[in-house]
């Protein structure tokens, strides 16, 4: 007696190209979702990495590593640099207590954080004992983001007890803070808030705006903090 032959199937053309043709509409629904989560989570992925580098260089002078610090920032052609530099206290005391000179650093306030000479960058004080990129000291890094923000090129600086806090450049204001968002969608007002840039498609789409500005703030003390751009209240909110 012959066995039952199976009666195997499988797609044929017709049904292969309907699947083929859902598979298509399925993903050209779903880009634009993953496209806006590439680009948040770029720009939240930055701003937690600046906060960190603010976070553990402050740290570094609470624990007496170093006496004052510099952290700085730099739009290059492929990213947001940020690096962070330290002095220990030797170097510190001998340059807060040298009094000779015209231009020497215990009267010249801005020389205290200056990064205007650009054959000496990213050292153009010439005092930083260990800065990231150059030191093997893990306390300072290098770090460089695919994001656009509201800085094109400053620094700040931290002493112990705030006392040599100073802002350079683009950071020499009383505005304590950096914006960072993705580079397709970056803009921001005079004021420091996301403006209508961030609305690529010209309309007022909440899901276009809302995920791709982050604030870190920070205060001359080292208290750093980080916020999120809310369109619906058109403000930051704590993170």
């Amino acid at each position: 007696m012959r066995a039952q032959e199976k009666n195997t199937k499988g797609f044929n053309l017709i049904e292969l190209i309907v699947v083929i043709s859902i598979i298509g509409i399925l993903s050209i629904a779903a880009f634009p979702n993953f496209s806006s989560w590439q680009k948040e989570r770029k720009a939240r992925n930055a701003a937690v990495q600046i906060k960190e580098v603010l976070t553990s260089i402050n740290a570094q002078v609470k624990r007496g590593l170093y006496s004052y610090v510099q952290v700085y920032f730099n739009e290059t052609d492929v990213g947001l640099e940020v690096l962070s530099k330290g002095m220990k206290i030797d170097s510190f005391t001998s340059l807060i207590n040298n009094r000779e000179g015209d231009n020497n650093w215990y009267d010249a306030d801005f020389e205290k954080c200056d990064i205007t000479n650009e054959t000496l960058k990213p050292d153009p004080a010439g005092f930083w004992d260990d800065w990231g990129g150059s030191s093997n000291n893990n306390e300072v890094r290098r770090i460089l983001l695919d994001v656009g923000s509201t800085v094109f090129e400053g620094a700040i600086c931290f002493s112990k007890n705030g006392k040599y806090y100073y802002g350079q450049e683009d950071l020499d204001g009383p505005v304590e803070s950096i914006v960072v968002c993705a580079k397709e969608t970056c803009g921001v007002d005079g004021d420091g808030f996301p403006n209508e840039d961030l609305n690529t498609n010209g309309e007022d789409d909440y899901l276009e705006k809302r995920n791709f500005a982050y604030r870190v703030l920070w205060t001359r003390f080292g208290d750093i903090s980080l916020q999120v751009w809310n369109p619906k209240l058109e403000t930051f909110v704590d993170k």
